[in-house]
């Protein structure tokens, strides 16, 4: 037996479409005679395209991912949404290799917004391939969005959650970016104020910077609550709503914390000045 990962917890809720790794594993399978699998994996309904490869793979030797997606979308939502979805499943499946070189971002842990904080020099390395996911599935979006316009009924709930799990994965990124962002310019308000009694200090740049650093946690927690609100109005089961309690919890309550905290900060060395 084989066991493989359909989608990993170090990298989260962010979109993880593995179906060609897992297609090439499975021709390896059959080539040494290795007969079943486990797997891991802890989110559910966002992979069911992943799903329906390895399904069909096991009973079709001639099974491909485009085969089986275009299977899959067929018969949930109607012949005229193949193209664009199966578009967007596709362009998902090349993102894979940048969520990696991200992973720990999307780890539902007590630190999972805290640690964009704390950890500056994690922000600095990771900060142009989450510039670049944001991009790439802002690219992704419209095709879900045809697919889900042209869909039968039957399958707009199917291409709904889909389209709601990579506007998610977006709006997360766009947060984790603007906290690391606001801990720059918190940095570099805090080096401006004087070592010494008598030394020169620029209050005026000093307010400025400071109150730009809560101005953009504001940014961080709005983008934050956009993505929660997206995946609490895409549940479909109950590792969705495990991860729901978490973005609330680990994630919205510790960013609306240090975005009060910043912003009284600020606004406490203007009147104190």
């Amino acid at each position: 037996h084989l066991m493989t990962t359909i989608n990993d917890d170090n990298t989260g809720f962010l979109p993880q479409f593995t179906t060609s790794a897992l297609h090439v594993m499975v021709k390896g399978m059959r080539k040494y005679g290795v007969k079943g699998y486990w797997f891991r994996q802890f989110d559910i309904s966002e992979y069911e395209p992943v799903m329906a490869y390895l399904i069909e793979a096991g009973w079709d030797r001639t099974m491909t991912p485009r085969k089986a997606y275009t299977n899959l979308v067929s018969r949930i939502c109607g012949e005229a949404s193949v193209k664009p979805v199966v578009k967007a499943f596709n362009r998902l499946e090349a993102t894979l290799e940048d969520a990696d070189h991200v992973i720990g971002t999307g780890f539902m842990m007590p630190r999972l917004m805290q640690k964009f904080w704390i950890e500056p020099e994690r922000i600095k390395a990771c900060d142009s391939t989450w510039r670049k996911l944001i991009k790439e599935y802002a690219a992704i979006e419209p095709y879900l969005q045809t697919g889900l316009e042209l869909s039968d009924p039957r399958g707009k709930s199917f291409l709904s959650s889909m389209l709601g799990f990579v506007q998610f994965a977006r709006f997360f990124l766009e947060s984790a970016c603007a906290v690391g962002q606001a801990r720059v310019q918190f940095d570099a308000a805090q080096a401006l104020k004087p070592t010494t009694k008598n030394a020169k200090f620029d209050v005026t740049k000093y307010n400025q910077i400071f109150r730009q650093s809560a101005k953009t946690l504001e940014d961080a927690v709005t983008s934050l609550e956009k993505a929660t609100r997206i995946w609490a109005d895409t549940v479909r089961d109950p590792t969705d709503i495990g991860s729901l309690v978490g973005l609330n919890v680990y994630g919205l309550d510790w960013l609306r914390g240090k975005a009060d905290d910043v912003r009284i900060q600020s606004e406490h060395w203007g009147f104190e000045i």
